[in-house]
């Protein structure tokens, strides 16, 4: 039997309305960044939707970190673990909206000593300076 169903426009349409969408959400400064990197492969534009602070690490790399291991690894269908591994970036991450990101990301604390706050801010934005705050504060603390 075949199939008589094809892609529909609207799909793709509704798909990329979504991603801007997402997209909108990160900080004015550097949705142009975010936006070209996520231009470049649908698996990074997915990002935006799977693990928005592994997008916006890619887009907006902090000093002496080169994204193109960690781009290439995407782009090749890894997991995000494994594409988060070569970012230097924390797992735990995935969890925080676009929002929370308005300077590059820092390097941040992970595993078994670290697990971010259990307090639950009033809203989204909230818990995630939250959460970014204790790491800083746990990371300042194993480092002393």
């Amino acid at each position: 039997m075949t199939s008589n169903l094809l892609p529909s426009p609207c799909r793709v349409a509704g798909y990329s309305d979504l991603l801007e969408r997402r997209l909108r959400r990160y900080h004015p400064r550097f949705q142009d960044a975010v936006r070209a990197l996520a231009a470049r492969h649908p698996r990074l534009a997915d990002l935006a939707a799977s693990f928005p602070a592994l997008l916006f690490a890619l887009a907006v790399p902090r000093a002496r970190l080169d994204p193109a291991r960690a781009i290439a690894c995407v782009v090749d269908g890894a997991s995000l673990a494994q594409a988060a591994t070569p970012a230097d970036l924390p797992l735990w991450l995935r969890k925080l909206p676009p929002e929370a990101f308005v300077r590059p990301v820092p390097r941040l604390p992970d595993g078994e000593l670290f697990s971010p706050t259990d307090r639950e801010p009033p809203s989204a934005l909230a818990q995630a300076r939250a959460v970014l705050a204790s790491a800083r504060r746990r990371h300042r603390r194993a480092r002393a």
